[in-house]
């Protein structure tokens, strides 16, 4: 699964110049404010969210919006180290926001609380790493909520 993913993330960039999309996934813990980031992008509330202390998204899903003439896809994402799911469902989560950003991501969204980057955050740019290959960082954007 790894090597498909692997090859869809390489992809993407070529498709890039023949195509007007444009796939962001958001990456970060539960809480940090992914969901209101892929809404203040869209430029409205598409995503649900709330102030808890549980995760509010449980499933990776998408939402779409034509900002300045190029179709924009917001891939929210459960958050890494979310005490609601495990690490095997967390994993496929993360696979399918790869498959819900056909033909695949253009940048990770790394949404990461001001001040607080930690063993955790370094861990999730590991696990990404590991997914799509060292050149992903390339790929990869820090928001500071």
């Amino acid at each position: 699964m790894a090597e498909n993913l692997r090859h869809r993330f390489n992809n993407a960039a070529a498709q890039q110049q023949n195509n007007n999309n444009i796939n962001i996934v958001l990456l970060g813990k539960t809480g940090v404010g992914k969901s209101s980031s892929g809404n203040t992008i869209l430029g409205e509330n598409r995503f649900p969210c709330g102030r808890s202390l549980s995760a509010v998204t449980h499933e990776s899903s998408v939402e779409r919006a034509v900002i300045e003439g190029r179709s924009v896809s917001v891939i929210d994402t459960p958050g890494f180290f979310s005490t609601n799911l495990s690490q095997e469902q967390l994993s496929r989560e993360f696979a399918r926001s790869v498959f819900l950003s056909s033909p695949g991501v253009h940048v990770f969204l790394f949404i990461v609380p001001f001040g607080r980057f930690t063993e955790q955050e370094e861990e999730i740019l590991t696990r990404v790493q590991k997914v799509f290959g060292k050149d992903v960082l390339k790929h990869v954007i820090l928001l500071f909520t």
